[in-house]
């Protein structure tokens, strides 16, 4: 046992090699993570099928063919229940927006619904 006073160089450097290890590893993580993701603006172009769905700090992250995820942010359309449309899309749905427009467009079971995305409709 290492009385409270006396802890050794060894440990410390242990302790920073430690920390270092695991702080390289989460960036390698992060930075793999994000080169697969892709957050849905205006200029966005989308003709996907719904894999899986998270939901992530009020955002909803969807993941496509070909390992590649989008995150959609607060878009809300009040004339669905649910309206939020991180609660709204399932898997299986298909998704699609034309580039420079912001309407997203949710097919299901041969219907269509649209979302404003980053906005709310009605």
């Amino acid at each position: 046992m290492i009385p409270e006073n006396k802890l050794q160089p060894i440990h410390l450097i242990c302790f920073a090699i430690i920390a270092f290890t695991g702080l390289i590893t989460y960036v390698i993580y992060i930075s793999f993570y994000l080169s697969k993701t892709e957050t849905v603006k205006t200029e966005t172009e989308l003709n996907i099928k719904v894999i899986k769905k998270e939901i992530y700090r009020s955002s909803l992250v969807v993941d496509a063919k070909k390992n590649k995820k989008y995150i959609f942010e607060h878009s809300i359309n009040k004339e669905y229940y649910p309206s939020k449309l991180r609660l709204f899309i399932q898997t299986g749905d298909s998704i699609s927006k034309k580039r420079n427009n912001d309407t997203i467009f949710i097919y299901r079971n041969k219907t269509s619904y649209f979302f404003i995305n980053h906005k709310g409709y009605n």
